[in-house]
């Protein structure tokens, strides 16, 4: 029996140039959309279950400032393989998890968020997928995919129904948009 599970996907927010790569931090802008993201999520109830994360510093920051006190997750992880992970990476962990699990987050880094979401993608609501291409995906953006399967290591390239796609000039300024379908 199929059951209905999301994977949001969340490329880390602003992050600092120059330095060594996997400890930049993220700049004021980026802990703020961070902040707003959390925000966002909450009121949305976008709470994932799991939460696969990145270890470089800029996703685990974008991480914390986006989860205040009212958001909770039962289970994070730090798998090293999602430093710069290209979408076949994402797409092999993600098929791991429990199948207890019904929504995963993700939060790791471009190109690899972006070309995972449109690999999974094979629908859309309406007007999400040009707005995808409208704005690319920049740092902070969340993306919604609905998935309809009976357990995670059933999950396949073009399976997943793209239910939101949020920027941070979305969730800063969009006081109510409508949340994934079930």
């Amino acid at each position: 029996m199929s059951a209905i599970r999301h994977i949001y996907v969340l490329r880390h927010a602003e992050a600092a140039s120059g330095g060594n790569d996997r400890n930049r931090p993220l700049t004021k802008n980026g802990q703020a959309d961070a902040g707003r993201l959390g925000a966002f999520m909450a009121k949305q109830a976008f709470v994932p279950e799991l939460v696969l994360c990145s270890p470089a510093q800029r996703t685990r920051e974008t991480l914390d400032a986006a989860c205040p006190s009212s958001l909770s997750f039962d289970i994070v992880q730090y798998p090293e393989v999602l430093y710069n992970a290209p979408a076949g990476t994402i797409f092999e962990i993600v098929k791991q998890a429990p199948d207890e699990i019904a929504d995963v987050l993700v939060v790791a880094h471009n190109p690899g968020v972006s070309n995972f979401v449109q690999t999974m993608a094979g629908s859309a609501a309406d007007g999400l997928f040009q707005s995808m291409r409208r704005s690319g995906y920049p740092p902070g953006t969340l993306s919604i995919l609905a998935l309809s399967l009976p357990a995670w290591q059933d999950l396949q390239p073009g399976a997943g129904r793209l239910d939101g796609f949020f920027t941070p000039a979305d969730y800063s300024s969009s006081p109510e948009p409508s949340p994934p379908e079930s």
